[in-house]
């Protein structure tokens, strides 16, 4: 098993377990299982580290020996990664067998139960339903008219899968590092990122529509949607009040941005928010981290290549020609 230090979401503990008792009563307690069966060790080990945000939770939990685990109905839909090891899950009847190559996905209202081999390891995302589905009205354009029902497997082969798991990964990453939580920009728009993700991921009811190519948008409405940008630029730039602000669907204004503009609305935002950083790194004692983090970069590697990439210099060569 690997040491704390090496654990996903070591900052976050929800819970560590030295007894088969003690993981018994903290999963029935504190992460809503219904029933719990757990073989005895003299060297028990377990453990779950939990963040959550406004829509989404993200948790990685781990157990040295075999474990059963019921789980009720819940408000929201759930996806387990297999991160080491081997277990199964059963929704509906069904059974996905979670490991290196396929994820389980839980839909609204479904129990489900967790057989875990000794030494699994895996990490869970938790989104809100009444997230998932604005997303999805606004990627559509109309509200949809049957629930949200995922097919309980995954396959993480798939281009889609892998772009998710990415994003995924590099979220967490986030979280794991020692100079303190993203700013809540980056968070948001990190965690848009991962719903829209999530929606293409998975088979659903409206996989088809999400891949249809929609009709094209006016050169108008690229114009609102960058006068939007530019207006709240400060803000996290989600696709809902893009929506609003244009009053198409998201499919129709991101293929037009990218036929008009040749990027995404999201990339647009970023060249934006570039630009911001410049002027700000131009005035006296301007710092590279604080307009960085005033601009929505998280990392400053991140910044400094974008930056470098847009200006041919990096952001610390702006300050000193200012000076």
């Amino acid at each position: 098993m690997p040491t704390t230090t090496t654990l996903l979401l070591h900052r976050y503990p929800l819970f560590r377990a030295a007894s088969a008792e003690e993981f018994r009563a903290a999963l029935l307690t504190q992460y809503g299982a219904s029933e719990v069966d757990v073989e005895e060790s003299g060297n028990f080990r377990a453990w779950v580290n939990n963040i959550e945000i406004s829509d989404i939770a993200l948790s990685y939990a781990a157990c040295n020996v075999r474990s059963t685990l019921h789980f009720p109905e819940m408000e929201y839909v759930r996806q387990q990664i297999g991160m080491r090891g081997k277990s199964t899950t059963t929704v509906a009847g069904v059974e996905v067998n979670v490991g290196r190559g396929q994820a389980c996905t839980t839909s609204l209202g479904r129990p489900m139960r967790v057989d875990c081999e000794a030494g699994h390891e895996r990490l869970t995302l938790r989104i809100k339903i009444a997230a998932l589905e604005s997303k999805l009205a606004a990627l559509l354009g109309a509200k949809p008219k049957t629930a949200l029902e995922f097919a309980p497997s995954l396959d993480l082969a798939k281009p889609a899968a892998q772009q998710m798991h990415h994003l995924l990964r590099y979220f967490v990453g986030l979280f794991d590092t020692e100079i303190g939580e993203p700013v809540p920009l980056v968070l948001r728009e990190l965690e848009q990122s991962i719903i829209v993700s999530f929606l293409v991921a998975n088979e659903h009811p409206y996989s088809l529509k999400l891949t249809d190519r929609p009709p094209g948008a006016a050169p108008h409405q690229v114009r609102l949607a960058e006068e939007f940008i530019e207006a709240n630029w400060h803000e996290p730039i989600t696709i809902e009040r893009l929506v609003e602000a244009t009053g198409i669907s998201a499919r129709v204004l991101f293929r037009s941005f990218r036929k008009h503009r040749g990027c995404t609305p999201m990339e647009f935002a970023k060249q934006v928010r570039l630009q911001r950083a410049r002027q700000m790194l131009s005035t006296p004692a301007a710092s590279v981290t604080a307009v960085a983090f005033a601009c929505g970069f998280f990392s400053l590697g991140h910044f400094s290549r974008a930056y470098r990439d847009a200006f041919g210099e990096l952001p610390s060569e702006t300050i000193r020609r200012s000076a």
